[in-house]
């Protein structure tokens, strides 16, 4: 049954957001659109022309790359050149791209975590943990409007923790407000002094989503001006770039490069460092 291009995008970005990637790295949707619809998936390490081509001839509606085929901002589109060709190629056959790149290798289950479960390693650890790509959110809502956007702030990709969504806290309290000239309060009157029953609602928010969760937070809420928080965190993460673990069994490193080429089905590897 063929899905739309959005739908698959969503699940790959609930397994691995791309807020996670690092801040050179440009995972995620590269090239088509949300809306074409495919019921086959092309998975493959870089996005050529001849992996387009495969793609076409085959009938795959989405391309699921590691490397991003688009690294940096274009310019330009030459057709003459791979990636031109490739972006032309795969709009033409309305083939969508997408990487998931650095924001695969961090999370737990990613790439660093099965080459660490290939080898077999024990008392695995994040080599280089990530900090300081968080916020910490928080916005008054009335209570009439809490549920409503907390919701909204979840579906936006706010309050995401390790293996968990949606987390935020609400505290009660009273909020208070005098609309000025040209105001035009949702609650109360002009000149007035209001009082409202509020709820502060927390939550934490990617550094890369903040602008997509605020776009939400103030569509779901109904006052006209609304009064939020955001304030850096720098929380250290619990995923990152590589993993350290313990060998089976100690080896040398000639000995170590022999069963990692096995292991991978590498026929060729570069050592540096004492073979013994």
């Amino acid at each position: 049954m063929a899905v739309k291009a959005g739908k698959i995008i969503a699940l790959l970005e609930e397994l691995a957001p791309v807020g996670l990637q690092e801040d050179w790295d440009n995972s995620g949707f590269q090239v088509g659109s949300r809306q074409w619809t495919t019921d086959k998936i092309l998975l493959t390490l870089d996005v050529t022309p001849e992996v387009i081509e495969f793609a076409a001839s085959e009938r795959y509606g989405f391309i699921l790359a590691h490397h991003p085929l688009i690294f940096h901002k274009l310019s330009k589109i030459d057709v003459s050149t791979p990636m031109g060709s490739s972006i032309a190629d795969a709009l033409a056959n309305r083939i969508c791209i997408y990487a998931m790149h650095t924001n695969l290798d961090v999370i737990r289950g990613g790439v660093s975590d099965a080459l660490a479960d290939l080898l077999n390693l024990k008392e695995t650890q994040v080599l280089d943990k990530g900090s300081g790509k968080y916020c910490k959110l928080a916005v008054y809502v009335p209570d009439s409007h809490l549920e409503q956007v907390r919701r909204a702030l979840g579906d936006a990709g706010a309050g995401g923790i390790g293996n968990y969504s949606h987390c935020s806290f609400a505290a009660p309290g009273r909020g208070q407000f005098l609309p000025l000239a040209g105001a035009n309060p949702w609650y109360g009157r002009q000149g007035e002094l209001s009082e409202v029953s509020e709820h502060k609602l927390e939550t934490v928010v990617q550094r890369s989503q903040l602008t997509v969760v605020l776009a939400a937070m103030k569509k779901a809420h109904p006052y006209e001006e609304v009064a939020y928080d955001i304030i850096p965190l720098e929380n250290e993460a619990n995923f990152g770039l590589g993993r350290i673990g313990l060998l089976p069994e100690p080896m040398t490193l000639e000995d170590f490069a022999s069963f990692l080429g096995k292991l991978l089905g590498c026929a060729a590897l570069k050592i540096c460092g004492e073979r013994g």
